[in-house]
């Protein structure tokens, strides 16, 4: 449980904690305004001072001293088109309610401000929705839009609280509008953007809801923020989503393109890796034709060779078989010379 320390009294601090009472502890080196986290197993119920009138501000004042409990500590706007926004303590509780534009000024005069403040935020944001349903602000029929923003001194705190009111606002719509078309947006933002936008008069969760309508456009430059500020919540998310559904559409378009194309070239692939192996088989059936009619060449060429040496060697025999006669012939001329070479003697 969360407690702001009010007043330190020697060994003991008096605490004030988010359920509106203020306990007596221990010191532990505490200072005035520190918020602290407490047990309830630290907290002696027979030390508990005074339970505080959540709707009595009079009553709380005379209890706890009035920074305690008058310091700003978060910041809360809401946008549908009424545009207000709220002015919260450490504790959740409502210490201002304003208005940001003429509808909610004409919310807030149908509404008692003063039993809105000292009312837990959550309660405050849920009386406020009520009121905007009653005007017609939001109807069951048509598509519409909310959008809380909230701000406080702990980034952590804000966007807890941001969430925590998103989801009452959700199930507020849901209990009106059984099948609501009615988005809920929640942001936490920091300081510096509060700023920025009270400087342009709106909240900063509507500003942000324009930005995001901007960077959804092809063409950013053709959405002027200052003129979509003036419009009401449904107008600008109807808008956006408008702006998302075309580029949707085109990078659909670009991806059925790509694929197209993907196609396109995959047969070209296919039809030129057909070409190549047809061309391939072709170079192959040809190679095949010239490997046989080489092996055919070399038969004959072979067999011519055969042939050549055969004849070769015919004639080679032939020229064996006349050399004898010659020899035959000399030797019958040897004899006549002798016989020649005897009468002489």
């Amino acid at each position: 449980m969360k407690a702001v320390v009010v007043e330190i009294r020697d060994k003991y601090v008096a605490v004030l904690s988010n359920d509106g009472r203020i306990y007596k502890i221990k010191n532990d080196d505490y200072n005035i305004g520190q918020e602290i986290e407490i047990k309830k197993y630290l907290v002696n119920n027979n030390r508990f001072i005074k339970t505080i009138a959540t709707v009595a501000a009079s009553i709380m004042l005379l209890v706890v001293p009035a920074w305690a409990y008058l310091t700003p500590y978060s910041y809360v706007s809401l946008d549908v088109n009424p545009s207000l926004e709220y002015t919260v303590n450490i504790f959740d509780r409502v210490l201002r309610v304003e208005a940001v534009n003429d509808d909610g000024e004409m919310i807030l005069k149908e509404m008692n401000l003063d039993e809105l403040k000292n009312k837990n935020i959550e309660v405050a944001v849920q009386e406020v929705v009520d009121d905007i349903i009653e005007a017609g602000f939001l109807e069951k029929s048509e598509e519409g839009g909310i959008v809380i923003a909230t701000s406080s001194k702990n980034d952590e705190k804000s966007q807890e609280l941001a969430d925590k009111l998103k989801l009452q606002v959700e199930e507020k719509i849901k209990e009106e509008f059984i099948e609501s078309k009615v988005e809920v947006e929640a942001i936490g933002v920091g300081e510096e953007r509060v700023q920025e936008a009270k400087e342009l008069g709106v909240t900063p969760g509507k500003l942000n809801l324009v930005e995001k309508l901007q960077e959804s456009s092809e063409n950013p430059d053709d959405i002027i923020v200052e003129d979509w500020l003036k419009k009401p919540v449904k107008e600008i998310m109807k808008a956006t989503k408008q702006n998302k559904k075309e580029e949707k559409a085109v990078n659909k378009e670009i991806e059925n393109g790509q694929k197209l194309e993907d196609n396109e070239t995959e047969e070209v692939y296919d039809k030129k890796n057909v070409e190549s192996k047809e061309m391939d088989k072709e170079i192959k059936k040809e190679e095949k034709v010239e490997s046989k009619e080489e092996n055919i060449l070399d038969k004959e060429t072979n067999k011519e060779e055969k042939l050549i040496d055969k004849e070769d060697k015919k004639e080679g025999k032939e020229g064996k078989e006349e050399k004898p006669t010659g020899n035959g012939n000399n030797k019958e001329d040897k004899s006549k010379g002798k016989e020649v070479k005897n009468k002489d003697h």
